[in-house]
């Protein structure tokens, strides 16, 4: 009986230490990918010297200072963040506030949610050149449990391995039921997968017109036929289904996707956006729409 609580409290340790390890990876995942959209913001601004203060978290918010001060659209801001989280493989809701820094002042906010972007309002004013700083609260349970400040389970676990007043046999059979539990439904996962076709595993799919779209996945779907997208195409499939029915600038896409790296021309944007077209060409409701001399407009016709 010892040797089989022991194994078991083992397995208990060894996967809070597993919890400990996933929180610090999401964590630093977000506040890097934080860190992206504070220098995006300051490149936008035409500001490539000033630096992008360390991100801190508090709970389930992060918070972007800036060495300097700066100016922002807030439709690039909107589409910034998006692409950030989503590259950093955050697929969570949350809330954004720009504070002014000395007053504490709103100066713009909006609540992303998977499910609905119609709350989302952005105008094109580019905003007064000042101090401001930028959190992003992930919405109160959408982020795993993992990744919580609250260390209540971990220190009940604790007391309850220290307690002296409760037998063995106490603490040995919440622990049996819970991992008969775990086994009962890993059991019934396995066997429902196999059962299920390849496409009905992804997750996150979007519906474009008569197309499934698998962004995590880089993958289309039309009917029975699959299209693989290289991750440029997919980022900017995903930008572009964001901003349905709205103008996105050629230099926005360009610094969302590229970045300082370079590695772009001129016409790269036209090529992906044409290469774009040919795979989403079954829809003739979808339409990727050249503005001239401004950008690019996503049209779904329902």
């Amino acid at each position: 009986m010892r040797k089989i609580y022991i194994h078991l409290i083992l397995l208990s340790l060894f996967s809070i230490a597993g919890h400990a390890m996933d929180s610090e990876l999401t964590e630093s995942r977000i506040k890097v990918a934080l860190r992206e959209v504070g220098h995006a913001l300051l490149i936008s601004s035409g500001d490539s010297i000033s630096e992008v203060l360390p991100v801190v978290r508090e709970g389930n918010t992060y918070t972007v200072s800036f060495e300097a001060e700066f100016q922002f659209k807030p439709e690039e801001l909107v589409v910034t963040v998006m692409a950030a989280l989503r590259k950093a493989q955050v697929f969570e809701d949350y809330l954004v506030e720009v504070l002014h820094c000395t007053s504490g002042e709103v100066a713009y906010s909006y609540e992303f949610r998977r499910e609905s972007t119609e709350n989302i309002s952005c105008s094109k004013r580019e905003t007064a050149k000042a101090c401001y700083t930028v959190k992003v609260l992930f919405l109160e349970g959408a982020l795993p449990p993992y990744i919580s400040n609250d260390t209540s389970t971990t220190a009940s676990t604790e007391n309850r391995i220290g307690t002296r007043a409760e037998s063995e046999e106490s603490l040995l059979i919440p622990i049996l039921i819970a991992l008969a539990l775990c086994g009962i439904g890993l059991g019934f996962f396995l066997f429902t997968r196999k059962k299920k076709q390849p496409d009905e595993d992804l997750t996150d799919l979007l519906h474009l017109g008569d197309y499934r779209f698998d962004k995590r996945n880089m993958t289309l779907y039309y009917k029975e036929e699959k299209t693989d997208l290289t991750s440029k195409e997919a980022d900017l499939l995903y930008l572009l289904y964001q901003s349905e029915n709205q103008v996105l600038e050629r230099d926005t896409l360009l610094n969302i996707i590229w970045g300082d790296q370079g590695d772009y021309v001129g016409r790269t944007l036209d090529v992906f956006m044409s290469k774009l077209r040919k795979k989403l060409a079954y829809d003739t409701k979808l339409k990727i729409v050249n503005i001239r001399g401004i950008g690019y407009k996503f049209i779904i016709d329902k």
